[in-house]
Formats: C-alpha cells, structure tokens, sequence
C-alpha cells in the first residue's frame, strides 16, 4: 500500500495505487473481510463509483497481493457479503 490522504472534514482514507494492463489506477481501500477460509479487499477507484472487489492474501509481513476472482460464483458470494457489510455502517 503506496499512501494515505488525510482531509481534515473527513476520517482518513486509505489510498492504494494498482498497477494494471491499462495503466495505474489509485484507489481507495473500502474494506478487508474475510469470507470463508480466504481474505477479499474491496476497492473504490478515484473518481469512480464502481466497486471492484479482489481477492488478497499477505506474501510477507506488511506485504499483500491482490487476484482476480475468476469464479462467478464465488464472486457472488463475496458482492453479497460486502453489499451486507456497507448495509450495516
């Protein structure tokens, strides 16, 4: 995770830039949950109103990756559980 901004009206948001095929894209850190036995991030791009969600595991101390998840399915699963997380905030 490359950053945080801070505004003074508003709680610190946590920052990230991703590297994709289509260049880099900064974006801000909605959530990390757990469905299951695996570990998602939910992810807001600057500017945007669509959600992406990834899968993340942690490589090593302070240290994670992101994958897509390929599976519909399992897709669904984790939309539904974080759509029930913001419902609740």
């Amino acid at each position: 995770m490359e950053g945080q901004v801070m505004d003074n009206n508003m709680p610190e948001r946590e920052v990230i830039t991703l590297s994709l095929e289509r260049g880099e894209t900064e974006c801000e850190v909605l959530g990390v949950f757990d469905v299951g036995d695996k570990q998602y991030i939910a992810l807001l791009p600057l500017g945007d109103t669509d959600v992406i969600v990834f899968r993340c595991f942690e490589v090593e101390a302070g240290v994670a990756e992101i994958e897509n998840i390929v599976d519909d399915g399992e897709y669904d699963r984790v939309t539904e559980v974080f759509k029930g997380m913001m419902g609740s905030v």
